[in-house]
């Protein structure tokens, strides 16, 4: 009655466009102090791993000691501008402008002055003039890689990537050796759709600079999508190397692994990115996910409720938590969670699907009907709300209105072979044998791989007397389900019914392995019993009693088996059992009679055949029970 979990497909989040410091930035003036040059290398190795506060940090502290120094000057601007957009404080874009007003006085009429401008107009949203100022950047310096590379960004932004791509292909004509240009033009080529070409730049651009981790990135973006899975986490996992502060590389790293299905290094790389990124959604939302491929519903849930705190308005998220509680056995804690999502989404029959199913879980079917009748109420053509008020009716032994909902299910939704199956069960239970059947092929039709499907069809069958047909469905069902206990015992039930009793044991012998119960210990010595090997049969009847003294069917046959073995006093304690249970059965003092006639106890004999000729005076073995008292010895009389 509960969707099962469906693994989603992997969202690969690729670096398009990124630009790194060019490695000759202009500069007015440069820095005579070796600790000065030694902390603007310092904060220019923070900036290329994308660690913009603390480069900040560096660079505020160096332009204290020396506030004419340029170089430091743009760079810390760009870190503000960069920190700007990954966190959206105002301040940083506030002192971003602050410090480029400062720097038209140092490097006026600069292509460096000119990209700065160019990149706090873009990082603003006014594409037209960053465009304007990246172009003048490049009037100034035609080989400045900060403006060329902004301008095919920006281009490409304005839907003009042609022209972007003619851009970059002439720098990288004149500029072989640029590996941001190299980079930039692979992430156009591939949003081209030409892969190869892409790659080719990618790996380019990763020759000329080894440690530049976003072209591993792409390639390993391109290897995903070609199904290449360990090219892919090689590349990623390179990622990881080169920059094992980027949330992405994990993030990558860990969808790769999830396809794998290598669950547990993919949860390891999610939790990566939760701990680098502790207040960003998307590492929780994978982690979780990833926790419920691998069955760890706990831990999952433990990730979507961090999600949820850092979402509080995300009813999905809400919602999800709650059918892991469920699947976890905390109903509360599902209740609880499908009715937020209610709050949230009054009109969610999904949510009300799901409450009706926590109810029936707990045995309160009649509140479970009520739910899910809501649920049809908010959505009449919810499928799945019908397929459960059925199932739900059916648990009730409300049959013909059981029906009537599971009707409605497959109109809606003709393909559901669950909805066939419980229609199936509803036919069975009211003796529709025929249309139990019909209903149960639609099933298998819909559901081919379900071994339950078959082996209710094949339960049909066998009761309709279809007995090849349904062996063929039993045997179909356990080559699918090898561990599908009511397939393996009802093909027993069947041989045995057939007189083959060997093979029927082989049945219920992988039956009883499977669930070890009375009925199917009883059913197992009556094969064992019927292909003569009557010990065996003893000690499995001995088994189920074992199970279940109370079980009366292997009290009688155990009574049975040792009578055929002339074992008459066991055979006695084996009738007393039943006649304790059923005193009222005048069968039992029947069997019990034979039995100490056999042993010669003429006495007891005699008072449990008289017994049963007051119980059953017209009984079925009345003219016996009255012969066998004429030739008990006159001293029992």
């Amino acid at each position: 009655m509960r969707a099962r979990p469906v693994k989603s497909e992997n969202l690969l989040v690729a670096f398009l466009l990124a630009l790194l410091p060019a490695t000759g930035v202009h500069a007015a003036t440069a820095v005579d102090a070796a600790d000065g040059a030694d902390a603007y290398e310092q904060a220019l190795e923070h900036f290329k791993l994308d660690r913009y506060a603390e480069a900040i940090t560096e660079l505020t502290a160096l332009l204290k000691a020396d506030p004419g120094n340029a170089r430091a000057t743009l760079l810390l601007a760009r870190s503000h501008l960069e920190h700007y957009l990954a966190e959206q404080k105002a301040s940083d874009l506030a002192e971003a402008k602050r410090l480029a007003a400062t720097l038209g006085d140092l490097i006026k009429g600069t292509a460096d002055l000119a990209y700065l401008e160019g990149k706090i107009a873009f990082a603003t949203g006014d594409t037209k003039t960053a465009e304007t100022r990246y172009r003048a950047g490049l009037e100034t310096d035609p080989d400045h890689s900060l403006s060329a590379n902004s301008l095919a960004i920006v281009l490409n932004a304005q839907d003009k990537r042609a022209d972007a791509l003619v851009l970059l292909d002439e720098f990288v004509t004149r500029h072989p050796h640029d590996a941001v240009a190299l980079y930039n033009l692979g992430c156009l080529l591939a949003l081209e759709g030409d892969t190869e070409k892409a790659a080719l730049r990618y790996r380019q651009a990763v020759d000329e600079r080894p440690w530049f981790a976003s072209p591993h990135n792409n390639l390993g973006c391109l290897a995903f999508r070609q199904g290449k899975l360990d090219d892919a986490a090689r590349a990623f996992t390179k990622v990881t190397t080169l920059r094992p502060d980027s949330p992405l590389g994990w993030h990558n790293l860990g969808c790769v692994r999830e396809s794998q299905g290598n669950y547990p290094e993919a949860i390891a790389a999610f939790a990566k990115v939760a701990e680098l990124r502790p207040g960003a959604t998307f590492g929780y939302a994978r982690l979780g996910h990833a926790c419920e491929l691998a069955g760890d519903y706990d831990q999952a849930v433990r990730a979507l409720e961090r999600l949820a705190s850092l979402r509080p308005e995300a009813a999905d998220v809400r919602f999800r938590i709650g059918y892991l509680d469920e699947q976890l056995g905390r109903l509360a804690e599902a209740e609880a969670a499908y009715k937020q999502v209610l709050v949230m989404r009054p009109a969610s029959a999904t949510a009300y699907t799901n409450l009706g199913n926590v109810y029936l879980r707990r045995g309160d079917t009649a509140r479970a009907i009520e739910t899910y009748e809501r649920a049809i109420e908010v959505n009449p053509a919810y499928a799945g709300a019908y397929y459960n008020l059925g199932t739900a009716l059916l648990e009730a032994a409300r049959y013909d209105e059981a029906l009537e909902q599971l009707n409605t299910a497959v109109r809606l939704k003709s393909d559901d072979a669950r909805a066939y199956n419980n229609l199936g069960n509803v036919h069975f239970m009211q003796g529709r044998l025929s249309e139990a059947v019909d209903a149960y092929a639609l099933a298998v039709k819909h559901a081919p791989d379900e071994a339950l499907f078959r082996s209710n069809l094949g339960t049909a069958l066998y009761h309709a007397n279809k007995l090849d047909a349904a062996a063929q469905a039993f045997e179909k069902a356990i080559a699918l389900e090898p561990a599908l206990f009511d397939a393996r015992y009802n093909l027993g039930l069947l041989r045995y019914s057939q007189q083959r009793y060997d093979d029927a044991a082989v049945q219920l012998v992988e039956a009883v392995a499977l669930s070890e119960t009375a009925p199917a210990r009883n059913s197992l010595a009556n094969a064992l019993f019927m292909a003569g090997r009557t010990d065996a049969a003893i000690t499995s009847y001995q088994r189920a009693l074992e199970l279940d003294a109370r079980y009366l069917p292997a009290c009688k046959n155990l009574g049975a088996a040792c009578m055929a073995k002339d074992d008459y006093r066991r055979a006695i304690e084996a009738y007393t059992e039943a006649v304790e249970h059923e005193p009222d059965n005048a069968e039992n003092f029947y069997r019990r009679g034979l039995a100490y006639e056999r042993a010669a106890i003429s006495d007891k004999a005699s008072a449990d055949y008289t017994l049963y000729l007051r119980m059953a005076p017209d009984g079925p073995h009345a003219d016996e029970v009255k012969d066998r008292l004429k030739k008990l010895p006159p001293a029992a009389n």
